[in-house]
């Protein structure tokens, strides 16, 4: 080999090396074979390892031997002149690595026959790995997309489908997949295509991410109409212009039909006990219209006793009818939002108290029952009727654990050590029984709790807890 050859040759091989490849030839008459040093550093092997070309076969994949040698067989007996195929390899230390074998002849005889053939290896375990896991990714993507039985779809800035899976299940809560390319609205039931347009634009204006919880009808297959509540979040770009829309319409056409009945059930409900407690207060009235009468023409000190004891029976009676009139509203309507700060300003701005509440609080908000305004009504009755000599209120916010603390303190007499709990029981207490109770219940409804933690003889000290997620400050929320 020439000066100039070798040189060309040694670079073609640092090339070949930089790049993972490596060689091999075939004596097409003698059927010996050779690997360049790539290959044989490669494979882990030494020269005298292939004695021939059987000897390669031995090291190739049980699996893929039929496809090597077919390929094999072709190139040396001129049906083909080129091929490329891959297939598993074993190394030296028992372990099998996928190669791309490119060969061709490189010459022939002077029949035209093949004399010597050429092949380029590398090695694309990785890229094979890389191409299964994609594979394997893209399986489980499909019977995910194929199988959940939520909408999942993607819209483009102007509310066109751009995709949407077939979400199987029953004909109710089916979405078909024919509305690719129209628009969205189309799938919305017309009289709630307004509440979606409207979110929408809204996020839009705000540079909003994600949407949760938005209900809506949508049409269904065969038109039939079905509920669907959106989770969505919206892509923009640099310059804050809507991209696309990715979400998931989550059927709960079930739910709302059994939101629907149970409001029927509580309103049914609410009618025949706003009616039996009528009657009852009729008759309580009667009742105690004779006993007035009774107790006039009473002589007897053991009738009047007992007289006196009915009219506490009766009294009774009315109070506990009174309290369902305020028990029944719980929990019907929906929890909100609702200022601490409103809420103070109301208790404090109704007169009845006399007594100064100073609001340390804010402008935070917690997540309740409408009825929340009577925990604080009730909270600042029991100042007034057990505090005895309060001339004030604090109510107070402090974090805890991600959650929130809501102190409300006077600095009247307190409540005593054993009293702590009992008085959060129907019915304690010297007046109505009803108000603390009452308090317990409006806030339990969203999971917030109310413990008296004060000193006896330093006042008071109720504390609402509200759980995480249940309570915001929407100065934070401010961008």
């Amino acid at each position: 080999m020439r000066d100039e050859e070798r040189v060309l040759y040694n670079r073609l091989m640092t090339v070949m090396g930089a790049a993972g490849i490596s060689w091999w030839e075939i004596d097409c008459r003698s059927g010996s074979i050779s690997f360049s040093d790539q290959s044989l550093s490669m494979l882990g092997y030494q020269p005298e390892d292939f004695a021939g070309y059987t000897d390669f076969e031995r090291i190739i994949h049980p699996d893929d031997l039929g496809l090597v040698r077919e390929a094999t067989e072709d190139l040396l007996t001129g049906t083909i002149d080129r091929h490329q195929i891959e297939y598993r390899i074993r190394l030296s230390d028992g372990t099998y690595i996928w190669i791309s074998d490119t060969a061709s002849v490189a010459e022939y005889d002077e029949e035209g026959k093949p004399l010597i053939c050429v092949g380029l290896v590398a090695d694309i375990t990785e890229r094979k790995q890389i191409k299964e896991a994609l594979r394997e990714s893209e399986r489980k993507y499909r019977v995910l997309m194929e199988n959940i039985p939520d909408v999942i779809y993607s819209l483009d800035r102007d509310g066109t489908i751009l995709f949407l899976n077939e979400a199987p299940g029953t004909i109710e809560d089916y979405i078909p997949a024919i509305a690719v390319g129209k628009p969205f609205l189309d799938l919305i039931y017309p009289s709630d295509r307004e509440l979606v347009v409207n979110d929408f634009l809204k996020a839009i204006e705000e540079g909003r991410e994600y949407t949760k919880g938005l209900e809506f009808r949508c049409f269904g297959k065969n038109d039939i109409i079905t509920w669907k509540e959106l989770h969505s979040h919206a892509r923009y770009d640099e310059e804050g212009n809507l991209v696309q829309e990715d979400g998931v319409l989550r059927d709960i056409t079930d739910r709302k039909h059994a939101e629907e009945a149970l409001r029927i059930a509580n309103h049914k409900l609410k009618i025949l006990t706003g009616i039996t407690r009528h009657d009852i207060l009729n008759q309580v009235m009667v009742l105690q219209g004779y006993l007035e009468f009774a107790e006039e023409i009473c002589v007897d000190e053991v009738q009047a006793r007992y007289l006196d004891e009915v009219k506490k029976a009766a009294t009774a009676i009315q109070r506990d009818s009174e309290f369902t009139r305020a028990y029944e509203m719980i929990g019907v309507d929906k929890p909100l939002w609702l200022s601490l700060t409103d809420l103070a300003q109301s208790v404090e701005g109704s007169g009845r108290s006399g007594i100064p509440l100073t609001n340390e609080c804010g402008n935070i908000e917690i997540y309740a029952d409408p009825m929340l305004e009577k925990v604080f009504a009730n909270l600042m009755d029991n100042t007034i009727r057990h505090g005895e000599k309060a001339t004030g209120v604090h109510l107070t916010c402090e974090t805890s654990d991600g959650g929130l603390v809501v102190a409300w303190e006077d600095d009247g007499s307190g409540v005593p050590d054993d009293l702590k709990k009992k008085i959060f029981s129907k019915g304690f207490g010297k007046n109505t029984g009803f108000g603390l109770f009452l308090a317990n219940e409006i806030l339990s409804i969203t999971g917030i709790t109310i413990h008296e933690n004060g000193v006896y003889g330093e006042g008071a000290r109720f504390e609402i807890h509200v759980p995480e997620g249940g309570w915001r400050n929407p100065e934070d929320m401010k961008c």
